[in-house]
């Protein structure tokens, strides 16, 4: 789906659905690494509090290219590992 094609509250029931589907299928303890564009951190973080409860990391990059994307290589972020009984997102 190209930017731009769904409203506001279609994407966050998008997300929402795609992050619980996630969640529900996941073995407890797991991460989850979600990847979004800075503009959309706000909906990110509320969706992922509502399905996560609470925020594991917080990450951020830049790109020379923006369209490109960047990759974040783990060992070169702060996370941390805590224990946990459900899955946890990691933005």
């Amino acid at each position: 789906m190209a930017s731009g094609e769904m409203s506001e509250g279609e994407f966050c029931a998008f997300l929402r659905d795609a992050l619980g589907a996630a969640a529900n299928v996941s073995r407890d303890g797991a991460v989850h690494f979600v990847c979004m564009d800075w503009r959309r951190m706000d909906d990110v973080s509320a969706i992922g509090q509502a399905v996560y409860g609470d925020l594991l990391n917080l990450t951020s990059g830049t790109s020379p290219m923006p369209a490109w994307g960047r990759y974040t290589d783990p060992s070169m972020s702060s996370s941390s590992s805590i224990g946990s009984d459900q899955p946890r997102i990691s933005i």
